[in-house]
This record gives C-alpha cells, structure tokens and sequence, in this order.
C-alpha cells in the first residue's frame, strides 16, 4: 500500500514538526533534532536535485559568524564559554535558515509554504492558550514559559510571551499580505480574527504596530484607484483604528489591565518622556549600560553574549538589538551583521520593478514589514532567534521565487537579441 508521501510533503511534515517544537517543546534537545531532522533533509534534497542558488544574504550570515569565531579565537571575549555558546546558537540559526531557503525553493510554490506556516502557528498557539490558561487568569496575559503554569506538565512551553507574538505577528503578516485576494473571506477573517485575538492574549505591545500597519497597507497596495483617493480613505481608516482600538483598551478592563495600562505608558514616554512602567525603565537602563559597554570597545565590542555575563552578569539582554550587537560585537560585527538588511532591502525594491499590480502590492507590504520590523529591534534582541528571523527568510526566498517566475515568462524572440517580458496581469497568454 503507497502511502503517496511526496518528497516535498515529507519536507513541509519536518518544517511544521520543526516549528511545533520551538514552539510547543520545553525540552532541548528535542528541538535541536527536529531542527536538523528538517534543515538536514531540505539542504540535502537541495543539494541532490541542483537547485544551487544560495543567495549573498545566507553568505553574509555565514560572514557574521565567522567573525564571531575570530572573536573567540583572538581572545576577545571576557567570558568566553558566554561567547561559545552563543555562536553554536548562531550557527545552528544559520542552517535553519539556510534549510528554510531551500525549502521555499524545492517546493516552489509559496501559498503552500505560508499555508503550512499559519496552520502550524495558530495549531501551536491554540494549544498553548489552553495549556497555560492559568498564566492568563494570574498575569493577564499569555506566558508559556513558566512550567509552573502547564496544565499537561513541565514537558509543555518553555517560549516566551515576547517570542510568541512575534512568531503569531509574522504569521499574521505573511497569511494578510498573502491570502488578502485569494482566500475565501469567510474563512479570511476568521483567521485573521484568530491571529490578532491570540495576540492579544499574549499582551505585547510592539505588535500592535505591526498588524495595524499591515491590515491598512495590505488594501491599499490592492486597490487600483487614482493614489489620492486611496490615501484619504485609508488615512482616515488608520484614524479610526487607532483611536477606536486606544478608546476600547482604555475601557474594557481585561484589556485595560493586559493592553490599555501599557499603551499609555508607552504614549507618555514617547509624548512627555515619563517613565511609569517598570518594562520601559528596564529597557532604557539597559540601553544606557549597552552604550556604556560600546564606548569602551567601539571597534570588536566584549564579545558574543557578554554583555549579559559582563554586564547584568547573567541577567538581561540590552533589549535592544543594535546597541546588544555594538556592544558586543562592536562597530566590525555590527556593519556585518546589518549588511544583509541591506541586501534584503535593494533585493525587495529590485523584484518590484519587475512585478505586476498584484505581485508588486505583496513586494510593496513585505517592504513595510521589514522596515518595522528593523524599528521594532530598538525595543528587543533578535539576532539569535529563529521564530523571529524566519520573517527575513521568508521574504528572501519568496523573491528568488519571483526572480525565477520572471525568467521563465520571459519570451526570446527569433529576429532579435532583446527580450520582452510578459506583463502578468494584461497579457491573454496568461489567461
């Protein structure tokens, strides 16, 4: 009896499996074999069917790791087991992303890809909304990170709130931009329903930006009438959203103690610079000893991870990405390790002046994600976290995609050496 197991099935099966892992597994190990079980598999199968177009950005992040190792061998770290530990992170982040590029390749076909994505992610989130019901109930928001708290037991979590919501945010944003014209609406704004109600739950509030920005930008790249009519509409939707969305988390209780109370702390610190909220006094401490640490070794920094051991002396992270990365790879590691932002950018605004309508709206909402995103790494670390730089790869891989759709709907024509393009959206040869 055939199973009917396809290769490309058995590579979606071990990336969901690697995912739910991550997510769901407060064991170690176990998530280290689930994610060589899928990266091992998807390189292999990358390898063996030739598909060899590993793009400048994983060199680039091959580059950043190197440079972490040269750190360690010229002695540069004051704690260097701080340091090695860090890096077999990096590493082992290094071929995940790797495996999930070539995977998004081998597949070719990424509704596929962002469908198997959302599925394992809302799957994961539901479940732990009802393991960890109890950390909803005492604190108000959802925390999988205190076994304590795991109603099927301490094998269960282990992730924390702020890694949940990034990973469910970039779920949302990847299945918005995504779907927004292709699925079933019924079935469209459950999901999206689903997605910014767990959000909620988990009560960070940095994804706010993130979603709102997505769920008015994501119609506006859509629609196809005259630019100024669209920016009216839109803006006063953005309006209405946020001060119906601020007027709601101010009145409703639950969402005033989990949301509402934090927002406006937020709004006072950015508006009269006031500090009432523990949260943000933490992060802007720990930004001033970042720069502190910075100005002390501006070029090779202390080391990967040192300004925990060195600093908070096994404490906190800068929560901030660009100050944790000076301050511990200096101003080198910095420039190298942003060098693929960079290239992920220009390959983003290249794609799109090759796209048509629909395609240059998703190119379009992927290019505000990614800006966002990079503001959002002022307020935490990222550099090491795979359920929070899978966004990048998605992107990334995505537009290699592109880039080959482009090639092959290319026509050479017999009488000439120019090549003419065919534009997707007009041209009957395509309908």
């Amino acid at each position: 009896m055939r199973l009917g197991f396809s290769s490309k099935g058995v590579l979606s099966i071990l990336f969901a499996l690697y995912l739910c892992s991550y997510l769901l597994v407060n064991v170690s190990w176990i998530r280290e074999i689930c994610a060589f079980l899928f990266f091992g598999t998807a390189i292999l199968i990358y390898i063996a069917n030739k598909i060899v177009r590993i793009k400048t950005y994983f060199l680039l992040e091959f580059l950043f790791l190197i440079y972490g190792s040269l750190q360690l061998m010229a002695g540069i770290p004051t704690d260097a087991v701080a340091s090695y530990k860090r890096l077999m992170i990096i590493a082992t982040l290094f071929f995940i992303n790797v495996g999930t590029f070539c995977y998004i390749l081998y597949v070719n076909n990424f509704d596929r890809i962002i469908r198997v994505f959302t599925k394992t992610v809302l799957f994961s989130s539901v479940f732990l909304t009802f393991n960890f019901y109890k950390s909803i109930l005492q604190d108000g928001r959802l925390t999988a990170s205190d076994s304590s708290l795991s109603l099927l037991g301490p094998f269960w979590g282990g992730i924390s709130s702020t890694g949940l919501s990034a990973i469910i945010s970039i779920s949302f944003s990847f299945y918005y931009i995504n779907y927004y014209q292709k699925e079933n609406k019924l079935k469209f704004n459950f999901i999206t329903i689903l997605h910014i109600v767990l959000l909620i739950l988990t009560g960070s509030r940095k994804v706010l930006l993130l979603v709102l920005v997505v769920m008015i930008c994501v119609p506006f790249f859509n629609d196809k009438r005259a630019k100024v009519v669209k920016i009216i509409k839109y803006s006063l939707f953005a309006f209405m959203c946020l001060g119906g969305g601020y007027y709601i988390f101010m009145k409703v209780p639950y969402l005033y103690n989990a949301w509402g109370s934090r927002l406006e702390s937020v709004v006072l610190f950015f508006t009269r610079g006031t500090i009432d909220d523990a949260s943000i006094e933490a992060r802007v401490g720990l930004i001033s000893i970042a720069k502190q640490a910075y100005s002390e070794k501006p070029i090779f920094g202390w080391g990967l991870d040192n300004f925990v051991s060195v600093f908070t002396h096994g404490g906190y992270y800068a929560h901030n990405n660009f100050w944790e990365l000076l301050s511990t790879c200096g101003l080198v590691g910095f420039t190298i390790y942003y060098s693929r932002y960079l290239f992920l950018f220009k390959s983003l605004f290249n794609i799109r002046k090759q796209s048509g309508f629909s395609e240059k709206a998703v190119i379009n909402s992927y290019i505000i994600v990614f800006l966002i995103s990079v503001v959002m790494e002022y307020w935490q670390v990222t550099y090491f976290y795979s359920t929070i730089m899978v966004c990048f790869v998605l992107m990334i891989g995505h537009v290699e995609q592109l880039k080959q759709a482009n090639k092959e709907n290319d026509i050479f024509l017999p009488d000439s050496k120019k090549v003419v393009g065919i534009d997707r959206e007009n041209s009957p040869l395509l309908h």
